[in-house]
This record gives structure tokens, C-alpha cells and sequence, in this order.
């Protein structure tokens, strides 16, 4: 079976499968901004992304090995998010989630290996279409000033738009921005770091999204253990919360952030404490907050 996958006729086909990937990549990107339904997108992302790129790694056992063990960490990172899925009340979403995740990893780990420049400019051209998400974002936001959430059409959640546009610009950043800054110096790297932080925090601030403040401080934190002078970003993140309470950002956020979620934690805490027992629970008693 191993010497039939690893043949050099099966090895040619695999190459010829996987030029559609750029294409296929480029494609799915454009089609997360666009009205497209999730089926057609998941069919996109399947047959022209996925699909190639496994046939690809399994016709070539020694590389798929080198790349588990590389990325030792990440998979068993996703081990951990597949085995809490299961364990917990996410059904079926979570594996779905993981194999989205770990199939995208083979997309871009096959990109990265046969041609960086190629992977570079679908990462900018995330950025791109990031970037203008967020000026349109920007403009409906100061426009309406309504305090509604945005929408680019009516089945689209603005959580998701947030993450969309936060994860191009993140892109952007790291692949584009702070690369090109750190030649001329770690201060120049710091103020790129800033100004990509402070595009995050506006882009939670305009979708109202508190959720993509988590991946900010991720990102952040992965540059705090990476950097060789850790208080330049420390320096970067004080500024930059002085900036978002000057200009109010952390009010706006706070309004829709606080809502009801305290007392539901209160009420959740005295009647775990108070009514059912910190040790056996309350079990599944169709209780509501």
C-alpha cells in the first residue's frame, strides 16, 4: 500500500492536482467576504484546497512525518480542543472545527514548502480585502453612529466579520509590516506592533466584538515570549491602552460587553454553591438563567 502511494506516477498526478491549490485558496478567501452559502463554500474549500493538498502529502509519507513532527505542538494543541468537544456540550461542532483546521494547516504547509512568495501574496491579499472591510466597517460605524451591529449582508454575524478582518490584518502585520520595520530596528518593530494592535482594538471597537480582543492578546503574547527585548512591546500595549481609554474605546466596549453576564455569573455561582453542591452539580434539570 505504501509503495503504491509513494509511486513516481501517483507522485506526478499529486503535483499536477496541487497547482489548482493558489488558485483554490485564493478563491475560498474571497468567497468568506462574499454573500456565498456555507455549503458552496465548504465544497470550495474541500475540492480545490483540501483534497489536493492531502492526496499531495499522502503520496509523500516522509514530508507528511517531517511535518507532524515539526508542528508537534499544534497537533497535539488540536488533540486537546477535539477531546474538550467531546467531552463538553459542542456536539459535533468542534471535530468539524479541528479537521477544517488541521486540512488548512496541510494547505498552507504545502504552499509554504513549494513556494513562500505565492503563500505571501494570499496572505496579503487577506490583508487587502481586510483592510477594506474595516474602512467600510469604519465608515458605516461613524455614518450611523446607531450603535447597531454591522452586517455586510443579513446572514452574516458580525463576530464572524470581526474575525475575518482581524485575522488579515494580523496577517498583514506579521507577514507585511513588522518584517520590513525590524530592519530599520526593535523600536521601528515596536511602533508597527502598536499600530497593528491599535487596528485590532478599533476592529473590536466598530463589530463590537470582544472576541477578537482575545486573539489580539495572543498575538501579543506570542511576541512578548518571541521578542529579544520584551519591554519594547510591554511599552507598546501600555500606549496603547493610554490611547483606547483617551479616545473612550474601552467604554463602547464595555457597554455591550457587561450587559447581563455578571448577574448571570452570580446567579450561576449561588445556585451551584447554594442550591445544588459544588461537587455532584445540578445535573441536567432544565434550569434557565
Amino acid at each position: 500500500m505504501l509503495s503504491c502511494l509513494q509511486s513516481p506516477g501517483l507522485q506526478r498526478l499529486t503535483d499536477r492536482l496541487a497547482r489548482v491549490l493558489p488558485f483554490g485558496l485564493a478563491l475560498f478567501i474571497l468567497g468568506n467576504f462574499l454573500p456565498v452559502s456555507a455549503k458552496t463554500l465548504n465544497n470550495l474549500f474541500y475540492g480545490l484546497c483540501a483534497l489536493p493538498a492531502v492526496l499531495w502529502f499522502l503520496a509523500r509519507p516522509a514530508q507528511m512525518l517531517e511535518l507532524f513532527n515539526r508542528l508537534s505542538l499544534f497537533w497535539w494543541l488540536l488533540l486537546c480542543v477535539l477531546l474538550g468537544g467531546y467531552l463538553s456540550a459542542f456536539g459535533t461542532a468542534a471535530p468539524k472545527s479541528v479537521l477544517y483546521i488541521a486540512l488548512l494547516t496541510l494547505v498552507v504547509s504545502y504552499l509554504w514548502l513549494q513556494d513562500q512568495r505565492m503563500l505571501r501574496r494570499l496572505f496579503l491579499w487577506l490583508g487587502i480585502l481586510s483592510v477594506l472591510l474595516l474602512l467600510w466597517a469604519t465608515w458605516f460605524w461613524l455614518t450611523h453612529k446607531s450603535g447597531m451591529r454591522l452586517r455586510l449582508w443579513r446572514d452574516m454575524h458580525p463576530i464572524r466579520m470581526a474575525l475575518l478582518a482581524g485575522s488579515g490584518l494580523a496577517a498583514l502585520g506579521i507577514l507585511w509590516l513588522l518584517p520590513r520595520l525590524e530592519v530599520r530596528g526593535a523600536l521601528w518593530r515596536s511602533a508597527g506592533l502598536f499600530v497593528l494592535l491599535l487596528a485590532l482594538a478599533w476592529c473590536s471597537v466598530v463589530f463590537q466584538s470582544r472576541s477578537l480582543l482575545l486573539g489580539a492578546g495572543v498575538l501579543f503574547f506570542c511576541e512578548l515570549l518571541m521578542g529579544r527585548r520584551p519591554w519594547l512591546p510591554l511599552a507598546a500595549v501600555v500606549l496603547l491602552g493610554g490611547v483606547v481609554v483617551a479616545l473612550g474605546w474601552h467604554e463602547i466596549l464595555l457597554r455591550r460587553g457587561l450587559s447581563y453576564r455578571l448577574d448571570i455569573w452570580q446567579e450561576a455561582w449561588h445556585r451551584i454553591h447554594d442550591v445544588c453542591g459544588m461537587v455532584i452539580g445540578c445535573g441536567d434539570d432544565d434550569y434557565q438563567f
